[in-house]
């Protein structure tokens, strides 16, 4: 599995997909810290929505940079269709929990919030931002071209679906009747919410906060495992 995954992060690399995405994260950190003192709950709450994107937008460039020749050849090399894909969804994970890691130390570091941070609320917020990242990569992966042929229709479902699971909470808020969308969206949203208001001294918070990451894990391994099935059941 780590030779494979090496082999991707190669192949990855010299493709230069990243640049774009790299250059749009470097620009939204730098704005977001740009105001100081900052709070930690809503700070950290909008990092986490960013990742979701991020990760999503990676995941978008990485699952489609092998031709469908080399694709065939990886999975000839890797000796199993499930390897392959689980490698992929691991690297791309690893890869967006690495600029999650850089968003979240940096204020950290340079003591940008109005109050310091507890060590277990620094660890709620890795756990928080880990999840979103990886339901980003469960929605863009349903993506992939073997799946939707034509880019421009799955592109734009892609974009919309994202923009309106990142702003779901701001949407039931303004529109009652979008309450029963809260069920089917992937729950970032609602993983912002309850890491703004995240109160570990307080056993209610602290549950809502454990089952709210619990869901989008949950939302997430379903969506994964969907995409493997689909794609070995799709001929080349």
């Amino acid at each position: 599995m780590r030779n494979l995954m090496l082999y991707m992060l190669q192949y990855y690399v010299r493709s230069y997909r990243y640049v774009s995405v790299l250059v749009v994260f470097i620009i939204c950190t730098a704005l977001i810290y740009s105001y100081k003192p900052i709070s930690l709950g809503s700070n950290y709450s909008l990092t986490c929505t960013l990742m979701f994107l991020v990760s999503a937008w990676l995941a978008a460039g990485f699952i489609e940079v092998e031709a469908i020749t080399q694709q065939q050849l990886t999975i000839l090399y890797a000796k199993s269709e499930n390897r392959y894909y689980m490698a992929k969804i691991l690297l791309v994970w690893l890869l967006s929990f690495i600029l999650s890691s850089i968003i979240i130390v940096y204020p950290v570091i340079f003591d940008f919030f109005v109050r310091p941070i507890s060590g277990p609320e620094l660890v709620g917020v890795f756990l928080a931002h880990g999840a979103t990242g990886l339901l980003g990569i469960a929605v863009a992966v349903l993506f992939e071209a073997r799946l939707i042929s034509n880019r421009r229709t799955a592109i734009l479902a892609l974009v919309a679906l994202l923009t309106v699971s990142a702003a779901g909470i701001i949407l039931i808020k303004e529109y009652p009747f979008a309450t029963y969308l809260s069920w089917i969206l992937p729950p970032v949203s609602l993983m912002a919410e309850e890491l703004m208001s995240l109160d570990l001294d307080e056993p209610t918070s602290y549950f809502s906060f454990v089952v709210a990451m619990g869901y989008s894990v949950l939302y997430s391994g379903i969506l994964l495992v969907l995409y493997v099935k689909l794609m070995k059941r799709k001929l080349f």
